[in-house]
C-alpha cells in the first residue's frame, strides 16, 4: 500500500516526536505512519500539497503538447494550403474559392473576480467566445479563444487577430482565379453567418428582405458551405464534454483547456478520418436566434460586387434551390 509520510531535511522519516518540515515522498511502509489519530491533518496537508502538485504538473505538459503538435495538426495556413482546401469545398460542398467557414462559440466558464458583466452573455450565463475556421472536413484551421461573453460574433472578430491579418493581406491567401467552368475571375473568401461583416475576403447572406431567387440560390449555397464549422463545433463538444458545462478553473487556464480540446479534435480527425454526415440541427437553431449586434452596415463595393460576382456564378452553373 502507498502511503504518504514526511521526511526531514536530512531524509529521515518523521516519527511522533519529530519537527515537521522537509518534504512528503511515497513509500509502501505503511508502519510509518497512521492513516488516523495525530497525524491525520498531515494526511490532510500532504493530500493537498500533492494535489497542487499535480496540477502544476497538467498544465505544464498540456503546454508542451500544444507546441509540439500544432504545427503538425493545426498549422498556420499557407498559400499552397489553403488552395488544397479550397479544392475541398468545391468538391464537397459545391462552394468554389471557399477556404474556410467562420463562426464563433459560447463557452461557459465560471465568473470571474471583479470582471463585472464582461463575461455575462446575451444567453445569461457567463462566458468566454471560441472564435474559429473550419475546413471542408470539419478541421479547425485557426482558433482565438478569449473574447469576452458580452462580444457579439461581429464585434469579437472586428477584435481579433484574424481580422488584423485579413485587413493587411497577412494571411497568405491565394491571388484571385477563374471560377470552373466560367469566364467570372473572383477572389478567395471565408464564408459566415449575417452576424459578420461583408468583405472582400469574408461572405455573409443576403438580408431575407432584399432576397430573389438568385440571392435566395446564393444563400443556400453558402449555407452548404458554412455549416461545416457548426459541425466542427458540435463534435468538439459531444467528444470533449467538458465544454458542456462550465469550466470550473480561472479564465487562464479556461483558455488553454479549449484550445487544447480543438487540437485534439483536429489530431482524432488526422487519425481517424472525418465524418461525412453534417447533423448541425441544435447549432443552426442557436444560431437563427443569435443576438445581431455589432454588425457592419456599410460594406464596401468591393465587397459588393464579389458577392454579386458568386451570386451570377452560382445562378447560371448548378443551381441550388432547397424546396
Amino acid at each position: 500500500m502507498l502511503v504518504l509520510v514526511h521526511v526531514d531535511r536530512a531524509g529521515a522519516v518523521a516519527g511522533a516526536g519529530a519537527e515537521r518540515r522537509g518534504e512528503f515522498v511515497f513509500t509502501s511502509a505503511a508502519r510509518h505512519i497512521s492513516p488516523l489519530g495525530w497525524d491525520f491533518d498531515l494526511w490532510l496537508i500532504a493530500f493537498v500539497w500533492v494535489l497542487v502538485q499535480q496540477l502544476r504538473l497538467f498544465i505544464v505538459p498540456v503546454k508542451q503538447f500544444g507546441k509540439k503538435n500544432c504545427n503538425v495538426h493545426m498549422p498556420q495556413p499557407s498559400e499552397d494550403h489553403l488552395k488544397n482546401l479550397s479544392l475541398d469545398f468545391e468538391e464537397m460542398w459545391n462552394f468554389p474559392n471557399c477556404i474556410g467557414s467562420l463562426d464563433g462559440k459560447y463557452c461557459r466558464v465560471k465568473r470571474s473576480r471583479k470582471s463585472g458583466s464582461a463575461y455575462y452573455n446575451y444567453k445569461h450565463y457567463f462566458s468566454i467566445v471560441l472564435q474559429a475556421v473550419a475546413d471542408a472536413k470539419k478541421r479547425f484551421i485557426t482558433i482565438e479563444v478569449g473574447g469576452r461573453g458580452k462580444q457579439s460574433d461581429g464585434g469579437t472578430f472586428n477584435a481579433s487577430s484574424l481580422n488584423r491579418l485579413l485587413e493587411r493581406g497577412a494571411f497568405n491567401i491565394p491571388e484571385p482565379r477563374t471560377l470552373p467552368n466560367s469566364n467570372i475571375t473572383a477572389p478567395y473568401v471565408i464564408v459566415a453567418d449575417e452576424a459578420y461583416p461583408l468583405k472582400e475576403y469574408l461572405m455573409r447572406p443576403y438580408p431575407q428582405r432584399t432576397l430573389n431567387q438568385e440571392r435566395e440560390n446564393f444563400n443556400n449555397r453558402l449555407s452548404r458551405a458554412r455549416k461545416t464549422v457548426e459541425c466542427a463545433f458540435g463534435i468538439l463538444c459531444n467528444k470533449w464534454r467538458v465544454l458542456l458545462k462550465p469550466i470550473e478553473t480561472d479564465v487562464k487556464h479556461g483558455r488553454l483547456i479549449i484550445k487544447t480540446a480543438c487540437l485534439l479534435h483536429n489530431i482524432v480527425i488526422d487519425i481517424d478520418g472525418h465524418d461525412s454526415n453534417c447533423n448541425s440541427e441544435n447549432r443552426t437553431t442557436q444560431t437563427r436566434h443569435r443576438r445581431q449586434t455589432g454588425r457592419n452596415n456599410n460594406p464596401s463595393n468591393r465587397a459588393k460586387q464579389v458577392r454579386n460576382q458568386f451570386t451570377k456564378y452560382f445562378w447560371e452553373n448548378n443551381r441550388l434551390i432547397f424546396t
